[in-house]
């Protein structure tokens, strides 16, 4: 399965000014309170509150609203800890209720919903003026929550959750206005799955994060002891002497793609 499989939306706050815009589905967010735009993220350029504030939100469809496997992924530099700075989430438009949630309180990274689960407290401190890649992923079959962070698991839970999320997705506060977030966020992606540890590491890509919608330049795999291996060159024996191969390619549906 491609990581970009289960995808609904995704933002990556490139923009110089206005909304922010799904660059995967159709659910467009409004720059709400005027964050600044066009500061240097971790890939390309991202929003930012520490000068004037800011949000962006707006209705969305297709995102997870009961028991359905989900995870949410984001590079994060955070200016400050402390209490109750909503990052990330989707919940009512009118009171804040019915929420999935990924916040920073407490100092630590805390996930909040409704219905059975009400809150986690992670544990994890997150690290301020740098960036981070923050992932948290629910599987529904399991009832199992993970954080990841910068690609590394680093804290979890079992939960039961069964409840019915809003549909009003805010970055920065949450969907009333409040519990401002400072610092910046990018790369903003939403799944209806749970993401797996090779998709994550992936994402993270050593540091430097992968570019939506996440190409790869993966040549060619054999699998070798139930593992599958990158083959990255070949070589034919031609006379008993060892020759490289240059490149490779295979015939699908009467058309030759390149390997290698």
């Amino acid at each position: 399965m491609a990581i970009i499989d289960s995808l609904v939306s995704y933002y990556k706050l490139d923009e110089a000014s206005g909304n922010a815009i799904d660059a995967h589905g159709s659910n467009d967010l409004g720059d709400v309170t005027d964050a600044t735009h066009g500061v240097t993220g971790k890939i390309n350029d991202c929003w930012d509150t520490r000068a004037s504030g800011g949000a962006a939100e707006g209705v969305v469809s297709g995102f997870p609203t009961s028991d359905t496997s989900f995870s949410c992924n984001y590079w994060s530099d955070s200016d400050t800890t402390g209490n109750n700075h909503h990052m990330v989430g989707w919940s009512d438009s009118a009171n804040d209720n019915n929420r999935i949630q990924m916040w920073i309180d407490g100092s630590v990274y805390f996930f909040r919903s409704e219905d059975v689960m009400q809150s986690w407290s992670t544990g994890i401190t997150p690290n301020t003026d740098q960036f981070d890649m923050v992932t948290w992923t629910y599987n529904a079959t399991t009832n199992e929550i993970l954080l990841y962070i910068n690609g590394s698991e680093v804290a979890d839970s079992t939960v039961t959750y069964t409840g019915t999320a809003g549909t009003t997705f805010s970055l920065f506060q949450n969907s009333v206005g409040s519990y401002q977030h400072t610092g910046s966020l990018d790369e903003v992606g939403v799944w209806t799955k749970t993401l797996n540890s090779s998709e994550i590491t992936s994402l993270y890509n050593s540091g430097s994060g992968l570019a939506y919608p996440f190409s790869q330049s993966i040549n060619f795999q054999l699998n070798i002891g139930d593992v599958w291996k990158e083959v990255t060159g070949m070589q034919i024996n031609i006379g008993d002497s060892w020759k490289q191969v240059a490149g490779a390619q295979i015939n699908i549906g009467d058309s030759w793609k390149t390997i290698f």
